[in-house]
């Protein structure tokens, strides 16, 4: 299971990804991964394009894609693991987490 969305379809698909999906049989002896792609252009550095899909790959990296163009993806093993975890989608984190911290830094200074 994998999320999936293309920016340019979705713009917010870096930022809020679709929950991860079941991914369409490959056949035996084929990874199955997930996969976080970037596409910049070579002249700005500017990101061109961000991708999550399901993948097949274990070759992670950067390379020129197509002229013009570097592409960089991440490839991982796990259910979900191409989604984004981020804490605006779970404020209520925030507190319990401010609040370690700042007790841990009071007992360091303390």
């Amino acid at each position: 299971m994998c999320s999936s969305c293309r920016s340019d379809k979705k713009p917010d698909c870096e930022s809020s990804p679709p929950a991860p999906q079941p991914c369409t049989e490959s056949g035996s002896g084929v990874i199955k991964s997930c996969s976080t792609i970037r596409i910049y252009k070579l002249d700005t550095s500017e990101l061109y394009q961000f991708i999550r899909s399901c993948s097949s790959s274990e070759n992670p990296g950067c390379f020129n894609s197509k002229p013009g163009y570097k592409t960089c993806a991440q490839i991982c093993y796990t259910d979900g693991c191409n989604s984004a975890w981020t804490l605006h989608k779970h404020p209520w984190l925030f507190v319990p987490m401010f609040v370690s911290v700042a007790t841990l830094v009071y007992s360091t200074l303390c």
